[in-house]
């Protein structure tokens, strides 16, 4: 392939007005009646990723890429004309 994805690249946490993360709908996502500030720290509910987020990553050169040579180019072209030339068409 010549190019593929940077596996570098970052996603942001905003991506076309939709967040990468949000709150999970789970009813069960709730703040624990026994929760304490003081001893557990401030509650926060469970993030999951969010389905409508839909940033992909910026494609970059490869670098193990090889063109193929004009010989391969020709030999792929001839594979291909075959059927037709035998036809007549």
């Amino acid at each position: 392939q010549r190019l593929i994805p940077d596996a570098a690249a970052v996603p942001p946490d905003v991506h076309d007005g939709q967040p990468r993360l949000v709150v999970d709908p789970d009813p069960a996502n709730v703040r624990p009646e026994s929760w304490d500030d003081e001893d557990d720290g401030p509650w926060e509910p469970e993030m999951v990723p969010n389905p409508a987020f839909a940033w992909r990553p910026p494609m970059v050169p490869n670098p193990e890429y090889t063109p193929p040579t004009l010989a391969t180019e020709l030999e792929e072209e001839a594979r291909k004309a075959a059927p037709w030339v035998v036809l007549g068409v």
